[in-house]
């Protein structure tokens, strides 16, 4: 009997478990009503979460197979390079194969155990896998095409049935690829034309691949039948391959050649393993001269095949060794071709130099002479003559060493450049250049000078305060500072006009350009060239000398009140 001070606590506990429970189940609905207004959006997340887990186990097999993207195509071509089967673990025997281009359909034979059918299902599992979005475990830049079906006919037991029934299974497979294939499907056939008479199954399996071959259906078949070999040899779009065999160890390499068809080696394996030698010889004789013909053929090309690839590793060992040589030679060649360019051009800056010494000191002489009176203007022709000849010969002997115009094409001066002219030893700016005749003019400090092109050398900016000078202009006189007594004198002493009437035509082309150069250097302009008009003689020569002169800007005759023909007036560049 319950006591009677329990009575009261134990109907409140009761009463406090059924609150208990009424209030989990109130609980339990409003969760239940939460859930079901997400319920759509709850099974989109767990769709999509089951894809996320689909892409991240993908990511992960192809991790764990080291396998790679396939370039996919719609072509109908395949092109397996160093492609394994996903299944095989440890060391595995990589295989190529190539399938479409060049031919729609491949023979695959050679000995039992060899990796025949191992190759057809490596090709129809990678195809699959490609297909489904899986990486492959291939060398990169292998190839897979899009098929719309793929068939197979792949026996994977041995079967002690008659070969009635064998032959039946296979037919039953046979019949239903020929219906439904065509050009975008892959078909895998193993050991065709198997299961029945030899001679009558080798003539059924020629047909089945020339009706897929019509189809341009892409097809992998393996077979023993010699007539398979030969109808491959002689049919377009077929092609032979092997799988390897080493017939010193009885092993099989397991990697497949495409081109030339394998050999069963019934007659090494059973010698190799002891079989009487007057057996082996028996059962060879039992051969048809037709079968005898054809392994010798075989023979015979797979040796000439092995000469053919040692004859063309050593072409390209020796197309490397050429090319190195090449290589080498180009580079001892450019080197003395340089060394070649920098000794002339140093000969002709030699040169260069000698002659211009040569004009200043031979200028400076008649300078004297003029000033003590020494000869007059009739003695003073032949000598000017005489000095005119043997500059004229001494720049022919320089131009004989002139360096090639990529000298300074090389450098790629341009105007506003810092350059080091190297016979005076100083830098400069360039101020303008002249491919014409070769030259550039020059602002050293405060002097401008013409130069060769071949005399600079491009350099590094000057100092700052050259720099600052070189953007005040190009006005001479706005650069002298006042330090340079013999630019001031020169600039006195300068005229404006100068005559040169009653000289011949070869004494007056040398202190004409002298002239034009000194005016130019001094940033006269115009200038006033007197050669009288007479028969007209010098005057077409002036316009000569002024149309090769490339900073000469124009030039005119003179008018009435200036002198007429008888003077031209020069303008020259800034």
């Amino acid at each position: 009997i319950e006591p009677f001070g329990v009575v009261e606590l134990n109907n409140l506990l009761r009463q406090l478990i059924k609150d208990e429970e009424k209030e989990i189940l109130k609980i339990l609905q409003k969760i239940t009503t939460l859930i079901g207004e997400k319920a759509q959006e709850i099974n989109n997340s767990i769709l999509s979460l089951g894809e996320i887990d689909f892409i991240y186990a993908r990511a992960v097999l192809a991790d764990k197979m080291k396998a790679v993207e396939p370039i996919l195509n719609q072509n109908g071509f395949i092109n397996r390079i160093q492609a394994k089967h996903p299944l095989l673990q440890g060391p595995v025997v990589t295989i190529n194969i190539n399938l479409g281009k060049v031919f729609n359909i491949l023979e695959i034979t050679g000995p039992n155990t060899g990796g025949k059918t191992v190759t057809l299902k490596t090709v129809g599992i990678l195809a699959l896998m490609a297909q489904c979005g899986l990486h492959i475990p291939a060398a990169h830049g292998s190839e897979i095409a899009v098929f719309k079906k793929i068939f197979c006919d792949i026996g994977d037991e041995q079967s002690i049935e008659q070969n009635l029934s064998t032959f039946s299974s296979h037919m039953k497979y046979i019949v239903q690829i020929l219906r439904e294939a065509n050009s975008d499907s892959l078909v895998l056939l193993d050991e065709l034309g198997a299961g029945t008479d030899p001679t009558e199954g080798a003539a059924l399996g020629m047909a089945v691949l020339d009706f897929l071959r019509k189809k341009e259906t892409k097809v992998i078949a393996t077979t023993h039948h010699d007539s398979l070999k030969t109808y491959a040899y002689l049919t377009k779009g077929v092609c032979n391959a092997r799988v390897e065999f080493d017939e010193e160890t009885l092993k099989p390499t397991f990697q497949v050649s495409i081109g030339l068809p394998g050999k069963s080696c019934a007659f090494i394996v059973a010698r190799k393993l002891g079989l009487a030698p007057e057996v082996v010889l028996q059962a060879q004789s039992f051969l048809s001269q037709e079968k005898i013909k054809a392994d010798n053929l075989i023979e015979k090309i797979e040796q000439d095949k092995k000469l053919i690839e040692q004859e063309k590793k050593l072409i390209e060992a020796s197309k490397e060794e050429s090319i190195e040589i090449k290589d080498k030679l180009e580079k001892e060649l450019n080197k003395i071709e340089e060394n070649k360019k920098e000794i002339i051009l140093k000969a002709y800056q030699e040169a260069e130099k000698i002659l211009k010494e040569t004009q200043n000191r031979a200028e400076k002489i008649i300078e004297k002479l003029n000033k003590r009176m020494v000869f007059n203007k009739e003695s003073q022709g032949p000598l000017l003559k005489q000095m005119q000849m043997i500059s004229q010969e001494i720049k022919a002997e320089i131009n004989k060493i002139k360096p090639e115009r990529g000298l300074i094409k090389d450098q790629s001066i341009e105007k506003g450049d810092y350059v080091f002219i190297k016979s005076l030893n100083k830098k400069g700016i360039i101020l303008s250049i002249s491919t014409k005749s070769e030259k550039c003019k020059v602002q050293i400090d405060n002097i401008k000078m013409l130069v060769s092109i071949f005399d600079i050398e491009k350099t590094d900016k000057l100092n700052k305060v050259l720099d600052k000078f070189s953007h005040t202009g190009n006005d001479f006189s706005r650069g002298l500072n006042g330090g340079d007594s013999f630019s001031l004198s020169k600039i006195k002493a300068f005229k404006n006009e100068i005559s040169i009437r009653h000289l011949t035509v070869e004494e007056a082309r040398p202190i004409l350009e002298k002239y034009l150069d000194d005016a130019y250097l001094l940033g006269v302009s115009p200038v006033y060239i007197i050669h009288g008009k007479g028969k007209g003689i010098l005057r077409k020569e002036v316009e000569k000398l002024l149309n090769e002169t490339p900073f000469i800007k124009s030039f005119k005759l003179g008018n009435a009140k200036e002198g007429g023909i008888g003077v031209t007036i020069v303008y020259l560049n800034k």
